[in-house]
């Protein structure tokens, strides 16, 4: 296998966990999404 093949395969594995934290960063924002907002606006108020 020459280098230049390694360094593709790093590259895409790289891509791949990039683009599955992306899904469960969206996925926990669409579940937490107006928790989060509740608890950004209470300590907004209080500033």
């Amino acid at each position: 296998m020459c280098r230049c093949h390694q360094a593709g395969q790093g590259i895409v594995e790289y891509g791949l966990i990039l683009a599955i934290m992306v899904v469960v960063c969206i996925v926990a924002l669409v579940f937490f999404g107006d928790q989060l907002a509740a608890i950004l606006g209470f300590i907004a108020s209080k500033v």
